[in-house]
């Protein structure tokens, strides 16, 4: 007896196939917000985007399909471009999740009193006058705000307790911009007027999704190219340095995080953060006793120091060098550029300045010499340029 010829199989039914593409729609949902959530935290990214995906199919095999490049390297760059654009982090600014923007007035201190409180419930920036900020956390040094000269006072203050009213939908668990902690400090002085300042410890996301640690200095009218031109200001030597060993610990911690990250030891990742509320009272014990030495300095040994220790001049000898004064420091592994009067200055390979001295002519040849500068290769002089 023959076998009955075997039947096609019937064509899916549009309902099947729209349940289907229901499916797949949810499972790419759920992995283009958990790789976001991972990567950038719980704050909101505002109206729609436009992802780009591609794939391949092959019939010949059974269907098998493919994205190609892999999934992953083709989301993260366009959420990570999205976020760029958002300006999470900008220097002198505080991130408002309300607004989702750091130019808004809500990212700013209302005058050059106010320091940075904390968010509110839905995200949006509090201040509140320094002095007052002293008073909550019943710190006895307020009455020093009012001595004449008013001394400089420096708190170190928790992320969390500048995060406790924030809910999580706007920002509290957010990973582009977290404040871990922030030194309040004043007063400083400004074109004549007092000055407070937030300097804000802040997690962040580069352009890869990578965890970042910035130090973000945030005052009264202070932003951009005129808060680097008031650092580095002989008056703001005494913030320039603290904020310098801030930094650099900063970058050591960043540094530890992502290699620890990277080989699977989060127990060493997060060891390494809990290195961070250190540097931020390090950087407010630096300031206080800054101010307090600083009080006893006399105008002529600060002077003194400053010809000694040329550091106000570091970018400017740095853009006006020509490439044959350009070197790389073999042992310490920076590249040091060479000023004028004897001033010297190093960099380290993403630009940020290490160290300034004084150097005789001689002793300049006399390193290079014995091979312990090497001259900085025409590409290595452009690249520094640029990170600078």
């Amino acid at each position: 007896m023959q076998d009955s010829p075997s039947l096609p199989e019937a064509a899916p039914s549009p309902g099947r196939d729209e349940r289907r593409m229901r499916a797949a729609q949810d499972v790419l949902r759920t992995t283009i917000r958990d790789l976001y959530l991972g990567h950038f935290g719980a704050a909101t990214t505002g109206g729609a985007m436009d992802v780009q995906l591609s794939l391949r199919v092959n019939p010949a095999d059974n269907w098998a399909l493919e994205f190609s490049p892999p999934l992953l390297e083709q989301l993260l760059p366009q959420l990570a471009d999205r976020e760029a654009a958002r300006d999470v982090f900008t220097l002198g600014h505080v991130f408002c999740f309300r607004c989702t923007s750091s130019s808004c007035d809500h990212g700013r201190p209302p005058d050059g009193l106010h320091v940075f409180k904390g968010y509110d419930a839905t995200g949006r920036p509090e201040w509140q006058e320094f002095s007052q900020t002293l008073i909550d956390v019943k710190d006895e040094r307020v009455d020093q705000l009012y001595d004449r000269p008013p001394r400089l006072v420096a708190l170190f203050q928790y992320g969390r307790e500048l995060k406790g009213k924030q809910l999580a939908t706007f920002g509290k668990a957010s990973l582009s911009y977290s404040v871990l902690g922030q030194v309040v400090a004043g007063y400083f002085e400004l074109n004549g007027e007092r000055l407070a300042l937030s300097l804000q410890i802040v997690e962040g996301r580069d352009r890869e999704g990578r965890m970042t640690l910035k130090l973000n200095p945030v005052g009264y009218a202070l932003d951009g190219a005129f808060l680097i031109e008031w650092l580095s200001l002989d008056k703001s030597a005494i913030l320039f340095r603290a904020m310098q060993i801030a930094e650099r610990e900063l970058d050591r911690i960043e540094k530890d995080v992502r290699q620890a990250r990277a080989a699977g030891e989060q127990d060493r990742a997060n060891r390494a953060l809990g290195r961070i509320p250190g540097v931020g009272r390090r950087l407010a014990e630096a300031l206080s006793r800054g101010g307090r030495q600083e009080e006893r300095r006399t105008r002529h040994a600060e002077t003194r120091r400053k010809e000694q220790r040329p550091v106000h001049k570091a970018l400017e000898d740095a853009k006006a060098a020509k490439p044959e004064h350009f070197y790389f420091d073999l042992k310490a592994d920076t590249f040091v550029v060479v000023g004028e009067k004897g001033r010297v200055h190093a960099f380290n390979e993403e630009g940020k300045h290490v160290t300034s001295f004084m150097m005789k002519p001689a002793t300049v040849a006399f390193r290079v010499r014995t091979e312990r500068w090497r001259r900085a290769t025409g590409e290595e002089v452009v690249g520094m340029r640029e990170r600078l």
